[in-house]
């Protein structure tokens, strides 16, 4: 039994300190990882409580629930259908401050089997957990960065959590995932309207993207007319500074690794775009959104070095 009160307290702060850094690292509740370890010091080390501790503990309390309830309480709740985001200097939203703000978004999916990689790419830091596994752990400031973990999933529904932070200046975030068994190039989702909307009518794996449907339909359910594609996927680039082609009859916009380098998302007629992107030696991100208005329907896209 400890009878000195200035070690007792001591010991008491010692715990709630070490309750802090434990939530921090794995992303549980602070109140929860209190209260286990005020039951371990009471019940286990002996440390009973004294006048003093119990009016420090009362004050404790009112502070711990207000703080428990900051915790489970954000400042803005909402669904996101894609983690696609580059807010700038800006903020994700009027409730969130410009700059030391943090997001988590967690969702279930449902995955076909093969060897997934994934993508994140942000600024500042980013945790990445799949199905609770801690894959990706890069929480620290840092200018635009992409990361990569590569890992096999059996076929059905698998837990994606998020966690992001942003310290100041520009703030993006964003996260890709491709299985590379079924789709070991390009993964094609095409849409039944214009503006990449809800499901997709048909996903396929493209061995390239060179289409010309003229006025016909690119995929069985999906109008000859009025249609959209989203294609992604990961590729292995030499050090050098690539030269991206992309041609559409009508809208297209292109992005390396979360970065735009094309965006002419408008009718026009069969065109031709140009974007010189610096790339280091690795995989890099190539994602690529089509529309198709009316009359002919060109996709194409390729790169030099």
């Amino acid at each position: 039994m400890v009878e000195n009160i200035w070690l007792t307290s001591s010991l008491w702060i010692g715990l709630a300190l070490l309750a802090a850094l434990i939530s921090i690292r794995i992303a549980v509740s602070v109140a929860l990882i209190e209260i286990v370890l005020g039951a371990v010091g009471g019940n286990l080390l002996g440390m009973a409580p004294n006048d003093w501790v119990n009016y420090l503990a009362g004050v404790g309390a009112i502070l711990l629930t207000f703080l428990a309830g900051t915790e489970i309480d954000p400042k803005v709740v909402r669904k996101d259908d894609m983690i696609l985001f580059n807010w700038g200097d800006g903020s994700p939203d009027p409730a969130i401050p410009l700059d030391n703000f943090s997001v988590r978004w967690t969702g279930s999916l449902y995955l076909r089997a093969g060897d997934y990689d994934f993508f994140p790419y942000t600024d500042d830091g980013v945790r990445l957990y799949v199905d609770g596994q801690l894959v990706i752990d890069e929480w620290h400031d840092q200018g635009p960065t992409q990361y990569r973990s590569s890992l096999p999933l059996s076929e059905g529904t698998h837990f994606i959590r998020m966690e992001y932070f942003d310290r100041t200046g520009g703030a993006q975030a964003n996260l890709w995932w491709h299985n590379v068994t079924v789709y070991p190039l390009w993964l094609g989702e095409y849409f039944s309207n214009k503006d990449l909307s809800g499901s997709p009518t048909v996903v396929r794996g493209d061995d390239d993207i060179d289409f010309d449907w003229s006025s016909a339909s690119p995929a069985d359910g999906v109008p000859q007319e009025g249609f959209s594609v989203r294609w992604t996927g990961d590729f292995f680039f030499d050090s050098a500074d690539y030269t991206f082609n992309v041609t559409a009859d009508d809208g297209v916009r292109l992005w390396i690794d979360g970065v735009a380098a094309i965006n002419e998302w408008r009718d026009q007629g069969e065109t031709t775009f140009t974007s010189v992107m610096p790339l280091s030696e690795g995989f890099h991100f190539v994602r690529m959104e089509y529309y198709q208005n009316i009359g002919g329907a060109v996709a194409r896209i390729s790169w030099t070095k």
